[in-house]
């Protein structure tokens, strides 16, 4: 804990008024400035309770330990979705077979089997442009993982995204380039 106060005889007084008073390590003077005069001003710091360094550790492992729990519990629960009431669940072949026929649609994504998952791409960004005498390009992926759980009837989704900018000219050269993967909560981009 530290107090502050303009006087050691100040901090003393506040001290004496807390119900209990943990031994004194430091007192270290600090000179400070106002518009009048300068002032002396002391403030002191009192011993931590970890100054047992297993203590110490320990508590940082279990507060650790602690953060991912809640992380990944947090995420499971944020990233769920419940079937609307009455929906019947299909098997896992038909699933496959209708997220594969969505190849057929003329969309921008491609949806290719991997025998243990199913990965859907949507390119929804490749472009190349010259102007100013430059030349630029951009390439945006975006990637979802699925996999089929027929015991539960569950899909589990990982989400791929990248991103690579690069811009080329007469006097400089320059590449940028993004990666990202696990569930992504919300992004806005301009």
């Amino acid at each position: 804990m530290a107090w502050t106060g303009q006087n050691d005889e100040a901090l003393a007084a506040k001290r004496a008024t807390l119900p209990t008073t943990l031994p004194l390590s430091t007192t270290l003077p600090v000179s400070t400035k106002s518009t009048k005069s300068t002032t002396e001003a002391s403030f002191i710091i009192d011993d931590i309770p970890f100054n047992n360094i297993w203590l110490a550790l320990a508590f940082l492992v279990i507060n650790v330990l602690a953060a991912i729990a809640w992380f990944f519990k947090g995420s499971a629960w944020a990233t769920k979705t419940p079937p609307r009431p009455g929906a019947q669940p299909i098997r896992a072949n038909e699933l496959r077979n209708r997220l594969l026929a969505i190849n057929q649609t003329g969309t921008p994504v491609e949806v290719t089997d991997n025998g243990d998952t199913i990965d859907i791409t949507w390119r929804y960004a490749d472009a190349r442009w010259l102007d100013h005498a430059k030349a630029h390009g951009m390439r945006r992926i975006h990637k979802l993982s699925l996999d089929l759980s027929e015991d539960d009837h569950t899909v589990r989704v990982r989400e791929y995204m990248s991103a690579v900018d690069w811009s080329a000219g007469v006097d400089a050269a320059s590449i940028q380039w993004r990666a990202a993967i696990g569930i992504q909560f919300f992004q806005y981009e301009h």
